[in-house]
């Protein structure tokens, strides 16, 4: 994990990732999972089960993981 934030209505509805996997730093989101933020800190070590998805902001156009699930390495 190198960073973790909440996005979305009161800026907590959903959790932010951005994930490195030792050669690639990668987007992520995990909907209306928010509340586990506090349980996710930079440098720890997750395993994540996703879905690769074309993320649109603004007219811009990313890949980004969809996360279902996670669990510590």
């Amino acid at each position: 994990v190198k960073d973790v934030r909440t996005v979305g209505q009161l800026g907590k509805t959903h959790l932010k990732l951005r994930l490195v996997d030792g050669h690639r730093t990668w987007s992520a989101i995990a909907f209306g999972r928010g509340e586990e933020a506090a349980l996710l800190s930079p440098g720890m070590y997750i395993d994540v089960v996703h879905s690769l998805a074309a993320n649109t902001w603004n007219g811009l156009v990313s890949l980004e993981l969809q996360m279902h699930d996670w669990r510590e390495s």
